[in-house]
């Protein structure tokens, strides 16, 4: 239900700031606000590729400082702050502009923008998600064994991503977790909704089922990290079963 930007903070009896911008709708959920410039829109909606994911927001920032930013480098259609049900952000949002050169010029003006003195925004073009990340894998598990299993139990898969890995061993393992690539958004998001139904388990070990965050995938498969460094880019996500402050600790 669309409404208009004063309906939305009553609404809600919100103190989220308010962002005075002609031609623009509003809707809220439980979950995210939403944004769209829907008034002097014509035709489909922006295609594949417009789309970019803005992380490491300050919970104190809103939208009232974000739209102003996001706009200066191009036209939105639709802008996504993620909020939590205390009216503080989640961290991270979505803006869609009109065109996929206005969404690569805000990745490359606005990536690493310090909206706050020492606090700089991570600004990525977004993807569809087609790879789930599962953790607490054991580690004596290989490529193939995990890519048999993951086909037995869902549909679509493509192919097994290992972690860094010991280019010198002779058969690589895992370091407690892969990232599952599945052949559509719609293959990989239905295997999440059947593995997450109940606690999932594979040889023995409860396996952590999450979305990896744009850009994650490539940056874990393509870098070399030492287990600490690893820990410190999933943003402390258990990997084999243990926390990020437990693994980093028996390495020190």
């Amino acid at each position: 239900m669309a409404h208009t930007l004063m309906d939305v903070v009553s609404f809600k009896e919100s103190n989220i700031p308010a962002c005075e911008t002609s031609g623009s709708v509003y809707s809220w959920s439980e979950i995210q606000t939403l944004f769209r410039q829907l008034r002097d829109w014509e035709g489909s909606p922006p295609p594949r590729g417009c789309e970019v994911y803005i992380c490491n927001i300050p919970l104190n920032v809103f939208e009232n400082e974000l739209l102003p930013l996001f706009q200066s480098v191009g036209r939105i259609y639709k802008f996504r702050l993620m909020m939590d049900y205390n009216g503080l952000n989640r961290g991270f949002a979505f803006v869609n502009y009109a065109h996929e050169k206005e969404a690569i010029f805000a990745v490359k003006t606005l990536n690493n923008h310090e909206i706050r003195p020492g606090h700089s925004l991570h600004v990525l073009v977004s993807i569809d998600k087609c790879h789930l990340y599962l953790g607490g894998l054991p580690r004596d598990k290989y490529k193939m064994e995990i890519l048999l299993e993951m086909k037995i139990l869902t549909d679509g898969v493509k192919d097994v991503i290992l972690g860094p890995v010991d280019e010198g061993a002779s058969r690589p393992s895992n370091y407690g977790f892969v990232y599952v690539h599945y052949a559509s958004h719609t293959a990989a998001t239905n295997a999440r909704r059947k593995l997450m139904r109940s606690p999932f388990y594979l040889w023995r070990k409860l396996i952590d089922v999450q979305w990896p965050t744009p850009g994650e995938v490539a940056k874990v498969q393509n870098l070399r990290f030492t287990v600490p460094r690893l820990h410190e880019h999933l943003g402390g996500r258990a990997i084999n079963g243990s926390s990020a402050s437990s693994e980093t600790s028996t390495q020190m």
